[in-house]
Parts: C-alpha cells; sequence; structure tokens
C-alpha cells in the first residue's frame, strides 16, 4: 500500500513505528468518547499487531506534509456486517475543526472508490457523536440506519460511488 497525499497531510501506511502515536490517540479521553473509552497501551499494541496482519484492510497515520506532526488514524476495514468496507478515523482534539478529517477522509473514500473499485464505503458511528455526523454529512453521506451496539444507539452512514464526490 503506497502513502496518500492531499493539500496538507500525508497519509502513511500504518507500522509498528507509529505506536507510539497510536497509544496517544487510543489513550486520550476525548478522542475515544465515543469509541468505547481509553485503551492500556498493551490493548493498543496488541490491537496494532491484529491490524498489520490484516490484509483485507487498509491503515494510516495522518500526518502533516509541512511539520511531519501526527494528526490522526484513519481506516478501511470490512463493517461489522462483513458486506461493505467501512471508513473509519481517530485525530487528535488540536485537529478537530481545521478541516483535517474532511481532507484525509474524502482522500481516503477516492482510493476505496477508484483503487480498490468498491461500490460503497459506510461509516458508523455514535448518534452523540454529533462532530462525526456532521463530517460525513458534508461528505456526502446518508443515513442508512440506526442501530443500538457497543452500549449506544448507532448511525450508520453510507456513500454510494454513484454519487458526486
Amino acid at each position: 500500500m503506497m502513502p496518500l497525499m492531499t493539500e496538507r497531510c500525508v497519509l502513511t501506511p500504518l507500522s509498528m513505528k507509529h505506536l507510539p502515536t497510536m497509544v496517544k490517540l487510543y489513550r486520550n479521553a476525548e478522542v475515544r468518547e465515543y469509541l468505547g473509552g481509553i485503551r492500556t497501551i498493551e490493548e493498543v499494541k496488541e490491537q496494532m499487531e491484529n491490524m498489520l496482519m490484516n490484509l483485507s484492510s487498509s491503515y494510516w497515520i495522518v500526518s502533516d506534509k509541512y511539520t511531519h506532526h501526527h494528526l490522526g488514524f484513519i481506516a478501511l476495514t470490512p463493517h461489522h456486517c462483513k458486506a461493505d468496507i467501512e471508513v473509519s478515523y481517530q485525530f487528535f482534539p488540536h485537529c478537530w475543526g481545521k478541516g483535517y478529517a474532511s481532507e484525509t477522509v474524502y482522500e481516503v473514500l477516492m482510493y476505496a472508490f477508484f483503487t480498490l473499485k468498491e461500490q460503497k464505503v459506510v461509516a458508523e458511528t455514535q448518534v452523540a457523536n454529533k462532530r462525526s455526523c456532521q463530517l460525513l454529512e458534508k461528505l456526502g453521506f446518508t443515513i442508512d440506519c440506526y442501530i443500538d451496539r457497543f452500549g449506544a444507539r448507532q448511525v450508520i452512514y453510507k456513500l454510494e460511488k454513484k454519487l458526486k464526490l
């Protein structure tokens, strides 16, 4: 898997050298508020090892193109239903509201549609996660359904390739 580039960011394929960044993301209470809570360092390490062995998924660390500071993490993985591919993301709070997520998630969507030849991408988030819902709607996702999972009300969004991105 090759790195992806946007106007301001580089998306580098995940490797174990990114463990410190992933630990910071997974141990940040604000980042993890709607993502199942913070994780231990051992849990993060184990999860990363599993990610790196999973050939049906793609994972990137998002960095500022100019400062090289890590901003967040984006993944394309099979959704829980196994029929669709899901985009998911986590960004550090200091990056929120600056357009990094929309810029980089858009690039990952282009990768999913035009490199992987996916016809549909889904995203699942808690209904209470208003910022994530707004981001997905800004990118053109529409609500597919609501479900109760992980102890909270979830909304599943979908974006089909035939839609204008």
